[in-house]
């Protein structure tokens, strides 16, 4: 590994490593906003913001950066920063490749917040997104570089990495515990509707979510569509009634349905008899 430190003057503070593993501190003093041009790179990159006023770009998505924001960029995952020049703008880089993590990490679990996502989506972690600041630590005495640089770099490197790794496992908690309430809503609110009238326009407006959204969403937890759902819970509350003593036709109509061809049909598939033959069998 290379290692050079060079003046607070000057815009590169810290250079450790090589082409395949490597870390940087920089500042510059007076950014030039021509100089940050969109890029990728071959390698993986965390990025730490530490000073100045600036929005990062990945994959087209923007993300506002304030002190302490970590980003983290696939290979080949294009990204390049917006910097407001007057502003001082200092950061930390790591960049490295597969086979670094690999020497102690074959299952590449430590790879998952890098690879395990769609792409420009969740680069950034903020310091709430983290257990404690354990991860700016890690990046501090990366850049003290006491002792011997090239063994400070990698016995911080790692520990960083599960820092991150713990954050987006936390991040997945979050999101599924997010969509499992999200999804509970909808049922719940599908629930109150089902013998009166109710359309997914309905419910999309209700939650602020598209059909797409909606439908996947209500797959994903229940295991079937939006309407087979509805079609069911009406069958459900029409069977319950003509045991009561309904008649075929009446429970049909209370249970939602306003088409008796369409609801004998589906009564007649999911109980294997029709209406009124179920209603003779109680009375």
């Amino acid at each position: 590994m290379r290692y050079n430190s060079l003046g607070d003057c000057m815009a590169n503070l810290l250079t450790v490593g090589n082409s395949n593993f490597s870390f940087s501190s920089s500042l510059d003093e007076k950014p030039d906003k021509s100089m940050f041009k969109m890029h990728t790179h071959d390698t993986y990159e965390i990025f730490l913001f530490l000073e100045g006023k600036a929005v990062y770009y990945v994959e087209g998505n923007d993300y506002p950066l304030k002190r302490g924001d970590l980003l983290i960029m696939r290979r080949d995952e294009s990204h390049y920063i917006s910097i407001d020049e007057s502003h001082p703008y200092k950061r930390y880089v790591i960049h490295f490749k597969k086979e670094t993590v690999d020497l102690i990490d074959p299952k590449g679990e430590l790879l998952k917040p890098f690879e395990n996502r769609e792409s420009g989506k969740f680069n950034l972690y903020r310091k709430e997104d983290f257990l404690s600041e354990a991860y700016l630590l890690l990046f501090e005495k990366i850049n003290r570089c006491e002792g011997n640089p090239e063994l400070t770099l990698l016995t911080n490197f790692y520990p960083l990495l599960n820092e991150i790794f713990i954050a987006f496992e936390n991040r997945l908690d979050f999101n599924a515990r997010c969509k499992e309430s999200l999804s509970r809503s909808i049922i719940n609110f599908i629930n109150t509707k089902l013998t009166g009238e109710i359309c997914l326009d309905d419910i999309c407006n209700r939650f602020f979510i598209s059909k797409a959204s909606l439908c996947r969403i209500f797959k994903n937890t229940t295991g079937t569509t939006v309407w087979e759902y509805i079609t069911i819970k009406r069958l459900t509350i029409a069977h319950r009634m003509i045991e009561s003593g309904i008649s075929a036709n009446e429970a049909a109509l209370q249970s939602g349905f306003s088409d008796y061809s369409v609801f004998y049909r589906a009564f007649k598939k999911t109980y294997g008899i029709s209406p009124k033959n179920a209603f003779r069998q109680h009375f």
